[in-house]
């Protein structure tokens, strides 16, 4: 049902043409009428009306509510549309990547000077290229280069600072000695005399390249390789617990405004998310992303599984300490001890590591 009002000179004169319709009167006065009709008796009316003011005060159709508020939504999307181009194109921070805080402010200084600071719009491409030759020149003495980039609201300033060449400091004269126990494998030598060689056994501290060559002190100067041991006891549970991957899936949209992030709807207590969709309007950003549900789950191992997975906490401990050129040679287990909650494992490896020390030659 519609309700009606219906203003002017005697407004139920238009009414009583319309016999053919239930009328049901709210309100009356005598400049105005208030009455309530079926949707589909609002055209007779509206072509009688002659010089009536008619106004729909409610409208309980469904069709007529989504269309108002379609109306209201498209307002909305509108203007956000428009605040978010508005916001999109002000510098809201502004990061010069620089460890010299002195240099960063005085860039900051010259970038306020041309324009490019907080709150204000910014700058175009042209606009960029010529502040980046003005600050180049008035800060020539300092950098060797700069480059400043609109990323969203953001301006980013990377630059290069020009160094002063220092007299490199001499190296005073040194042997090289072995940092571990070790089996020789590899003697690089560069500058001094080597004094082992390669398959000899050596204990910290052996000297292996001199630097004191015939009556001369040098810098010793090479890189040396050996084959060292260690021995690693290592705890692994045969019950833990793990996140695992349900079925339950849902979608969900986030959207972030001024470091603000908005949920459209509930999440999982824990899932895994997957991006579906992202629009970026800077500062508004909308990202549609579908949601895995992840629950804790139990996990048991038999013995020979543990066995396994301990070996692999063990390999991945000696790697973690070793650099690019070294690696693990020879890997043994030495001892097992099965308990009810856990094995517990003894390892040898045999490791092929730089054991590179220097050492000060007295005068």
């Amino acid at each position: 049902m519609i309700l009606l009002k219906i203003t002017g000179y005697k407004p139920e004169r238009i009414l009583k043409k319309l016999t053919d319709i239930n009328i049901y009167y709210i309100k009356t006065n005598k400049d105005y009428i208030i009455i309530k009709i079926r949707e589909k008796d609002l055209k007779k009316i509206e072509k009688r009306k002659t010089i009536y003011k008619l106004e729909i005060l409610s409208n309980n159709n469904i069709k007529y509510k989504i269309k108002k508020l379609n109306k209201i939504y498209i307002s909305g999307i509108l203007f956000s549309i428009l605040v978010a181009i508005f916001f999109s194109n002000l510098i809201l921070n502004i990061n010069i990547i620089t460890d010299d805080n002195n240099l960063k402010n005085k860039v900051l200084k010259e970038l306020n000077n041309n324009g490019i600071k907080t709150y204000f719009f910014k700058k175009n491409n042209n606009e960029i290229e010529t502040i980046e030759k003005k600050i180049k020149e008035k800060l020539k003495n300092n950098i060797e280069w700069i480059n400043i980039e609109n990323i969203g609201t953001k301006i980013i300033v990377k630059l290069q600072e020009k160094k002063i060449k220092t007299k490199q400091e001499e190296i005073k004269p040194r042997n090289i000695i072995a940092a571990k126990n070790a089996v020789i494998k590899l003697i690089d030598c560069q500058n001094g005399e080597i004094i082992v060689t390669k398959e000899s056994y050596v204990k910290k501290g052996d000297l292996i390249i001199s630097g004191i060559v015939g009556e001369n002190k040098v810098a010793a100067k090479g890189e040396i390789y050996g084959e060292v041991w260690y021995k690693l006891k290592i705890d692994y549970p045969y019950f833990f617990e793990v996140d695992e991957k349900t079925n339950n899936k849902k979608y969900n949209i986030y959207i972030s405004f001024l470091n603000k992030n908005i949920t459209l709807f509930n999440n999982f207590k824990q899932s895994n998310i997957k991006e579906k969709l992202k629009i970026d309007l800077f500062p508004l950003t909308i990202k549609i992303v579908e949601e895995n549900q992840i629950v804790k789950g139990n996990t048991f191992l038999t013995p020979t599984e543990a066995i396994i997975k301990a070996k692999e906490e063990g390999r991945k401990k000696i790697l973690g300490q070793l650099n690019d050129n070294e690696y693990i040679i020879h890997e043994k287990q030495l001892k097992q001890n099965l308990n009810d909650s856990k094995i517990e494992l003894e390892m040898f490896y045999t490791v092929y590591e730089n054991i590179t020390e220097y050492e000060q030659i007295k005068e």
